[in-house]
Formats: structure tokens, sequence, C-alpha cells
């Protein structure tokens, strides 16, 4: 009977609590702003006073929103703010209705078509221009029933090649290609491959790397990420989970044994030049041999030991 009561208490004292959190908790109603842009990446080359258009749809899937395009610089660590730079005037837009650097409403649950033009005169130093075609959105003041304001930038990198001919020198170093010269059969196999773009215009690696061993052979696609001209970047491989790693190119769990020679193959997007290197690892059960090698030496005192007390 005293159980039951004391039960019936502590569960009263829960639902008080339960109830107090609840009606005394504060009111916030925060905006969800939501849009999207396709496509994503723009990459083109073009001649000096040819022209191009590429149609840009964004959407609003939440609230109203003030919305002003404009174009930034793009680096290889993303989009560079610089309050000093000034972009070329061949870069504009096709709307009747909306302009670069200027504010316009976008409408809860609506698309605009953006139309951007690239048009680079006759004058144009032939060249790789990053830029990258931002939205910077602003909640719209007409809309007062969230107390949180949300604002964020929304880019579309654009990748331009200015030039007369369409071939523009690429060329590529491997800056980086670690490989360690020994591993224990049961530790993962890191590798890490850098690459410098040395040419005066962006690639994409195409290409593999190819782990040959006593076991077998296995092949790892490299994604093929843009190198920006002067840029220096790790390669990253297209494998299952468990395969990849933020630190190394190629991270690989599993069991080693012998001889190994690691082959990095790629060309400079569809080009015929092929970049390769080789290295070569050996992998031995270097933990499991001192375990083994220590109980057998315990064995043999222990064993030593027990003759003595015996005799």
């Amino acid at each position: 009977m005293i159980v039951r009561r004391l039960l019936f208490f502590l569960n009263l004292i829960f639902l008080c609590y339960v109830a107090q959190a609840v009606f005394n908790a504060p009111t916030t109603f925060a905006q969800s702003l939501s849009l999207s842009l396709s496509p994503p990446i723009l990459e083109v080359f073009i001649k000096p006073g040819k022209s191009v258009t590429q149609v840009y749809k964004l959407t609003n899937n939440s609230e109203p929103v003030i919305i002003t395009p404009y174009i930034a610089m793009l680096s290889s660590s993303g989009i560079k703010e610089d309050p000093n730079f000034t972009p070329e005037n061949w870069f504009s837009l096709l709307n009747t209705d909306i302009k670069l650097n200027e504010p316009f409403l976008l409408p809860s649950k609506q698309t605009k078509q953006i139309i951007l033009r690239i048009n680079p005169p006759l004058n144009t130093k032939m060249q790789d221009y990053y830029r990258a075609l931002v939205f910077s959105t602003t909640p719209s003041p007409a809309d007062n029933s969230t107390i949180s304001q949300i604002s964020e930038n929304l880019a579309a990198p654009l990748i331009v090649t200015v030039t007369e001919s369409g071939l523009v020198p690429k060329g590529a170093v491997i800056s980086k290609f670690e490989v360690p010269s020994f591993i224990d059969s049961f530790d993962p196999l890191d590798i890490d491959v850098e690459v410098q773009n040395t040419g005066r215009i962006y690639f994409h690696p195409n290409g593999k790397i190819e782990l040959k061993g006593l076991l077998g052979k296995a092949s790892y696609k490299l994604i093929p990420n843009v190198v920006l001209a002067g840029e220096r970047k790790k390669l990253i491989t297209e494998n299952p989970v468990g395969t990849t790693s933020d630190n190394y190119t190629l991270h690989l769990s599993g069991f080693f044994i012998g001889r190994y020679e690691v082959e990095l193959n790629f060309t400079l997007d569809e080009g015929k030049e092929q970049i390769t290197a080789r290295k070569t690892f050996y992998a031995l059960p270097f933990k499991a041999s001192l375990v083994i090698s220590t109980l057998l030496v315990l064995t043999f005192l222990l064993g030593k030991r027990k003759k003595k007390d015996a005799a």
C-alpha cells in the first residue's frame, strides 16, 4: 500500500513538471528559408566578341524574400567577398524586371527564371575568369509574423574561359603522393595525393588509383572535381562507405600481407596525356608477431621455472 502511494505521488510530481514546461515555454516563430537554384555550376569556353546565355531557375520554398543578385569572385576556398572587387561589365541579366545589384521580391512557393548573359568584348584578355552569380536574400519586411529573421547567400559558380582558338595549355604536376613504406597487416592503409595546376586553365582529373598485391588488385576511381589554374588540390576517390576519409585521398581498412604497388594514373579532362606515379609498400603482422613472440618467451620461461622447481 505504501509503495503504491509513493508511486502515485512521484507520477503526480512528474506530471506537474511536464505541464509547467509546456505551458510556460516561450513561444517563438522561426522563419524557414529554403531556396533552390539550378543548374548549380556553369563551365563555358567563349571567344571574345561572342555571347552565351544561361537560364537559371530560382525557387522559393518558404516565406517571401527580397533577393539581390550580384557577381562575386570565386576562389578555391569558395566565394571571396572583396569590397574593392569590380566585376566585369560583360556579365549581365537579360530579365526586363531584374538587374544585377538591384533587389527584387520573390513571393512564396514561386519560381523565377534568371537569364545570365556572358558577352566578353573583342579586347578581353584571354584567360580563365572564376566568378559566381550570388543571390543574397533578406526576409520581406511585410512579413511581421516572424521573430527570427534569416538571411543567406545562394551562389552558382561561373568558370569562364575566354579563348580565341579554344586551345588553352593545360598542365599539372603531382605535388604530393604519400604512401607508407611499411604498415601493420591489420592497420588501415592511408594514401594522400595532391596535384598542382601549372596550366592557364582549369581541369578535371579523370583517372584512378590502383592497388596491386599478393591477394589481387583493386581500382578506385578519382572524383573529377575541378582544379582551378594555379590551385593545389587534394584528390578524392569515389568509393563505398569506409574507404574514404576527410584527411586522405584513400582510406582502406582490411588485411594486408606482403608487397603492394600503388599506381596513380589520370588525365586532364579528356586529354591524351597521362600523369602517372607509382609507389611500393610492405605489410607485415608486426603487432601479432610481437604478441606471439612475447607469449612464447613467457611460456618458455614458465616452463623452465617449473622444471627448476620440480628438480
